[in-house]
Order: structure tokens, then C-alpha cells, then sequence
């Protein structure tokens, strides 16, 4: 499984906003993480649908967590920002062997991956060592 370039970095905002209780500017966020504004107002859009973070606008305005970092998994955070998750999704081609691989082992590594994955909460990634990165 690759874990892309909006997961980690929508995972790395929800962390950072996390870090800095209250509002927090997105321009803030850019530049702690090194990561492209326009880029992380796009995630900030995804979370925000997804329940993940609340926005205002205007003076003092920015973006806050919507809900308790504890009640944020990465299950939920990776499911909203790339869907299923998935190594093989089946296909309308699928060779008999690769349909009986799919169905016995990825299908039960993806179901371990996820259970994993529902284990760790935000709040979990915010009690880690200072030199952890996303």
C-alpha cells in the first residue's frame, strides 16, 4: 500500500492544528509544515466535509478540530482523504487466481490494515516524541 502525498499531509495539518489549540491560520500551518497553502486549503476543504475540522472566517478566523483529537482515528482520516482502503481492488478482468488471491489474502490484509489503523486516535500521534514525522 502506498500512502500518498494527501494522506500524509492531511494527516500532518490535523496534527498541526491539533498542536496549536484554537484557531489556527492555514498560512501558519504552510509554513510550519513546508507544505504549499493552496495545497493544504484543497485538505482543509476534504477534512472540513468530512467532520474533521471546523473553519471561520474573518478576523481571528481559521481552522480549529471540529471534534476531540481522540475521537479522530487514521482509519477515518486516510478513508476520507483517498477512500477504501484497499491493496487490490477487484477487477472486471480478474483472472480466477487472482480473484481467489484477492478474496484470501489482500482482502484479509486490508481488513488488518484498517482494525490497525481504527486503533490510533490524533490524540495518540500528538502523545508521540517531538522528532516524530508524518
Amino acid at each position: 500500500m502506498i500512502i500518498t502525498t494527501r494522506a500524509r499531509y492531511g494527516l500532518r495539518l490535523l496534527v498541526d492544528v491539533a498542536q496549536h489549540p484554537g484557531s489556527c491560520q492555514l498560512s501558519q500551518v504552510a509554513e510550519r509544515q513546508h507544505v504549499g497553502l493552496p495545497y493544504l486549503r484543497q485538505l482543509s476543504l476534504l477534512l472540513s466535509r468530512a467532520g474533521f475540522l471546523f473553519s471561520s472566517k474573518g478576523r481571528g478566523g481559521g481552522v480549529q478540530l471540529a471534534r476531540p483529537a481522540g475521537e479522530i482515528t487514521m482509519k477515518d482520516v486516510f478513508t476520507a482523504l483517498e477512500g477504501d482502503i484497499c491493496l487490490t481492488p477487484p477487477s472486471d478482468h480478474e483472472s480466477p487466481y487472482a480473484a481467489c488471491l484477492r478474496m484470501f489474502l489482500y482482502e484479509k490484509v486490508d481488513e488488518q490494515l484498517g482494525a490497525m489503523m481504527e486503533q490510533v486516535t490524533l490524540a495518540d500521534l500528538l502523545s508521540s516524541p517531538k522528532n516524530f514525522m508524518i
